[in-house]
């Protein structure tokens, strides 16, 4: 299968983003924030069209203007009455509308679009491995130093409090880690589909166990393997590489649907 180097490099750089991702699933999934990646994910389309139109280097566009805007959503949600999913959902509009814009400046792009909003693993760079490998390092760390803070966080913010957990900390670095997340794993999976990255392999976890620790190793091994499973299949059928890592992911899910209610069943005492 990796008869060249540029087929090694999208198979670990794949296997990157995806463990990168699968460890702020469950975080993700707890908090309902879904739609915070997804707007996320616009805003880098943003930034990779203001990139284009004056040359610039595209990772640091977008990365800028998602940590930025990051801040400012999280900002407006937590000090507005104006719910969460309004503001983000305005961001999110705007943002596609602003691209839109930008691009029909240049006419003369030569980059393609098409991989950037549904991803391709052809994408990958030897600078994207580097820049991955920092990622998922950063992500583990996270978890590890602020893991009893982000989940006493999860369940219930007002309990956070009173145990003096720094609630404003924990909300503002996690939604500037996801959006650094969506920013540098793009490429795996493109603008449009990068939530489901995010919140599948959580979902399909928490169908399977309860436990906050188990639930996190679960999801990991999801992603990794929906990542292998979706890479072979691109490779032998020529198939588009985002969607059909989010068509593994989804068929995970699906598979787990029945497991809770089985094992409820075969273990029920009689």
């Amino acid at each position: 299968m990796f008869e060249s180097s540029l087929l090694l490099t999208a198979f670990v750089g794949v296997l990157l983003a995806s463990a990168s991702t699968s460890l702020l699933s469950v975080p993700v999934t707890l908090n309902k924030v879904s739609f915070m990646s997804e707007a996320f994910a616009h805003i880098t389309f943003s930034g990779i069209a203001l990139a284009l139109l004056f040359d610039w280097n595209i990772t640091i566009v977008s990365l800028g203007a998602v940590v930025f805007f990051s801040l400012v959503i999280s900002f407006l949600t937590k000090n507005n009455r104006t719910e969460q999913v309004n503001i983000t959902m305005i961001f999110l509009a705007v943002s596609m509308a602003v691209s839109v814009i930008l691009l029909s400046f240049n006419r003369d792009y030569t980059v393609d679009l098409a991989g950037y909003l549904f991803g391709n693993f052809l994408f990958m760079t030897p600078a994207d491995l580097i820049a991955l490998s920092v990622l998922l390092a950063v992500n583990a760390l996270y978890l590890l130093v602020f893991y009893r803070w982000l989940f006493y966080w999860s369940y219930n913010p007002v309990i956070a409090r009173v145990y003096g957990i720094p609630v404003s900390f924990v909300y503002y670095t996690f939604m500037v880690l996801i959006a650094v997340n969506v920013v540098i794993t793009v490429k795996s999976v493109g603008v449009i589909l990068i939530t489901a990255q995010l919140i599948l392999p959580g979902l399909t976890a928490f169908r399977l166990v309860r436990r906050l620790p188990a639930a996190t190793a679960v999801a990991a091994t999801v992603s990794l393997t929906a990542a292998v499973s979706a890479f072979a299949l691109t490779y032998r059928f020529d198939l588009p590489s985002g969607p059909v890592l989010v068509c593994v992911l989804f068929l995970f899910f699906l598979l787990s649907l029945p497991v809770r209610p089985l094992a409820a069943r075969i273990f029920r005492r009689p």
